[in-house]
Protein backbone atom coordinates (compact mmCIF):
# COMPACT_ATOMS: atom_id res chain seq x y z
CA UNK A 1 0.00 0.00 0.00
CA UNK A 2 3.11 2.18 0.54
CA UNK A 3 4.30 1.74 -2.93
CA UNK A 4 4.24 3.56 -6.17
CA UNK A 5 3.30 0.49 -8.68
CA UNK A 6 2.86 -2.33 -6.37
CA UNK A 7 2.67 -4.89 -8.73
CA UNK A 8 6.36 -3.92 -9.83
CA UNK A 9 7.17 -4.24 -6.41
CA UNK A 10 6.02 -7.63 -6.02
CA UNK A 11 7.38 -8.39 -9.39
CA UNK A 12 10.62 -7.23 -8.20
CA UNK A 13 10.49 -9.82 -4.82
CA UNK A 14 9.53 -12.63 -7.04
CA UNK A 15 13.17 -12.43 -8.51
CA UNK A 16 14.81 -13.46 -5.58
CA UNK A 17 12.33 -16.51 -4.74
CA UNK A 18 13.49 -20.13 -5.10
CA UNK A 19 10.97 -21.99 -7.92
CA UNK A 20 9.15 -22.83 -4.70
CA UNK A 21 8.82 -19.47 -2.92
CA UNK A 22 5.96 -17.59 -1.67
CA UNK A 23 4.89 -14.31 -1.20
CA UNK A 24 2.88 -13.14 1.66
CA UNK A 25 1.23 -9.57 2.07
CA UNK A 26 -1.30 -7.98 4.82
CA UNK A 27 -3.18 -5.16 3.53
CA UNK A 28 -5.62 -2.62 5.26
CA UNK A 29 -9.00 -2.46 3.29
CA UNK A 30 -8.62 1.22 4.46
CA UNK A 31 -12.14 2.07 1.91
CA UNK A 32 -14.17 0.95 4.88
CA UNK A 33 -14.27 2.78 7.62
CA UNK A 34 -14.66 0.32 11.07
CA UNK A 35 -17.78 -0.36 12.31
CA UNK A 36 -18.66 0.86 15.45
CA UNK A 37 -22.07 -0.64 17.34
CA UNK A 38 -22.93 1.32 18.90
CA UNK A 39 -21.92 4.29 16.68
CA UNK A 40 -18.87 5.97 18.43
CA UNK A 41 -18.25 9.45 16.29
CA UNK A 42 -15.01 10.35 17.66
CA UNK A 43 -13.22 6.37 16.68
CA UNK A 44 -14.66 7.19 12.96
CA UNK A 45 -13.39 10.60 12.81
CA UNK A 46 -10.28 8.98 13.71
CA UNK A 47 -10.65 6.79 10.65
CA UNK A 48 -11.98 9.54 8.27
CA UNK A 49 -8.77 11.86 9.22
CA UNK A 50 -6.14 8.81 8.27
CA UNK A 51 -7.73 7.60 5.26
CA UNK A 52 -7.66 11.38 3.93
CA UNK A 53 -4.10 11.80 4.99
CA UNK A 54 -2.92 8.49 3.72
CA UNK A 55 -5.00 9.48 0.57
CA UNK A 56 -3.18 13.22 0.32
CA UNK A 57 0.26 11.06 0.43
CA UNK A 58 -0.71 8.85 -2.32
CA UNK A 59 -1.06 5.81 -0.13
CA UNK A 60 -3.03 2.74 -1.53
CA UNK A 61 -6.11 2.88 1.06
CA UNK A 62 -7.82 0.05 -1.26
CA UNK A 63 -4.66 -2.00 -1.16
CA UNK A 64 -6.49 -4.78 0.45
CA UNK A 65 -9.23 -5.31 -1.90
CA UNK A 66 -6.35 -5.38 -4.66
CA UNK A 67 -3.73 -7.44 -3.64
CA UNK A 68 -5.67 -10.26 -5.45
CA UNK A 69 -5.18 -8.31 -8.69
CA UNK A 70 -1.72 -7.28 -7.84
CA UNK A 71 -0.38 -10.66 -7.33
CA UNK A 72 -1.63 -12.01 -10.87
CA UNK A 73 -0.32 -9.02 -12.11
CA UNK A 74 3.01 -10.05 -10.99
CA UNK A 75 2.52 -13.49 -12.50
CA UNK A 76 2.45 -15.12 -9.24
CA UNK A 77 0.34 -18.45 -9.31
CA UNK A 78 -1.99 -20.03 -7.59
CA UNK A 79 -2.95 -17.27 -5.57
CA UNK A 80 -4.87 -17.81 -2.31
CA UNK A 81 -6.82 -14.98 0.00
CA UNK A 82 -7.87 -14.44 3.47
CA UNK A 83 -9.58 -11.79 4.97
CA UNK A 84 -9.24 -10.91 9.22
CA UNK A 85 -11.21 -7.95 11.48
CA UNK A 86 -9.79 -7.19 14.42
CA UNK A 87 -12.59 -6.75 17.05
CA UNK A 88 -12.80 -5.22 20.32
CA UNK A 89 -14.76 -3.92 22.96
CA UNK A 90 -14.10 -3.00 27.22
CA UNK A 91 -11.28 -0.95 28.57
CA UNK A 92 -8.40 -3.49 27.96
CA UNK A 93 -8.95 -3.19 24.06
CA UNK A 94 -5.61 -2.25 22.40
CA UNK A 95 -7.02 -0.67 19.29
CA UNK A 96 -7.63 2.58 21.61
CA UNK A 97 -3.63 3.07 21.50
CA UNK A 98 -2.94 1.86 18.17
CA UNK A 99 -5.34 4.85 17.04
CA UNK A 100 -4.29 7.34 19.13
CA UNK A 101 -0.40 6.78 18.17
CA UNK A 102 -1.38 6.31 14.54
CA UNK A 103 -2.60 9.51 14.58
CA UNK A 104 -0.07 11.32 16.17
CA UNK A 105 2.21 10.07 13.74
CA UNK A 106 0.26 11.47 10.84
CA UNK A 107 -0.51 14.99 12.58
CA UNK A 108 2.16 16.90 10.24
CA UNK A 109 0.00 15.43 7.37
CA UNK A 110 -3.27 15.88 9.12
CA UNK A 111 -1.89 19.55 10.01
CA UNK A 112 -0.63 20.35 6.34
CA UNK A 113 -3.06 18.95 4.35
CA UNK A 114 -5.59 21.42 6.50
CA UNK A 115 -7.83 17.98 7.50
CA UNK A 116 -7.46 18.64 11.16
CA UNK A 117 -5.51 20.51 13.69
CA UNK A 118 -3.61 19.10 16.26
CA UNK A 119 -5.99 20.91 18.64
CA UNK A 120 -8.91 18.55 17.14
CA UNK A 121 -6.98 15.54 17.27
CA UNK A 122 -5.95 16.01 20.99
CA UNK A 123 -3.21 13.06 20.64
CA UNK A 124 -1.75 13.46 24.56
CA UNK A 125 -5.78 12.33 25.34
CA UNK A 126 -7.31 10.62 22.72
CA UNK A 127 -6.43 6.92 23.77
CA UNK A 128 -8.42 8.04 26.83
CA UNK A 129 -11.26 9.92 25.16
CA UNK A 130 -11.40 6.93 22.76
CA UNK A 131 -11.16 4.09 26.04
CA UNK A 132 -14.14 6.44 27.85
CA UNK A 133 -16.19 6.53 24.88
CA UNK A 134 -16.38 2.96 24.02
CA UNK A 135 -16.55 1.78 27.43
CA UNK A 136 -19.12 4.07 28.74
CA UNK A 137 -21.27 3.27 25.44
CA UNK A 138 -20.53 -0.99 25.67
CA UNK A 139 -19.44 -0.62 21.80
CA UNK A 140 -17.85 -3.21 20.12
CA UNK A 141 -15.40 -2.18 17.61
CA UNK A 142 -15.23 -3.88 14.21
CA UNK A 143 -11.66 -2.33 12.48
CA UNK A 144 -11.08 -1.84 8.44
CA UNK A 145 -10.68 -5.27 6.60
CA UNK A 146 -7.25 -6.99 6.66
CA UNK A 147 -6.60 -9.19 3.58
CA UNK A 148 -4.21 -11.64 3.34
CA UNK A 149 -2.97 -12.98 0.22
CA UNK A 150 -0.08 -15.34 -0.63
CA UNK A 151 1.18 -16.84 -4.14
CA UNK A 152 3.62 -18.75 -5.83
CA UNK A 153 6.97 -17.91 -7.45
CA UNK A 154 6.22 -17.38 -11.13
CA UNK A 155 6.51 -20.22 -13.38
CA UNK A 156 9.44 -19.79 -15.79
CA UNK A 157 8.43 -20.02 -19.37
CA UNK A 158 10.22 -22.30 -21.99
CA UNK A 159 11.96 -19.31 -23.35
CA UNK A 160 13.77 -18.01 -20.00
CA UNK A 161 14.55 -21.53 -19.33
CA UNK A 162 16.20 -21.92 -22.60
CA UNK A 163 17.75 -19.03 -21.79
CA UNK A 164 19.19 -20.16 -18.66
CA UNK A 165 21.21 -23.26 -19.94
Amino acid sequence: MYQADPVAAVRSITTHLSPTGVVVFQELDMTRIPICWPSIPLFEQCFHWARAANLQAGIHVDMGLNLYRTFLAANLTNVRLRMDNLVGAGPDFQGYRIIAESMRSILPTLEGSKIATTEEVGADTLERRLRAAVVSANALVIWSPIFGAWGFAPIPSKMQTQHAH
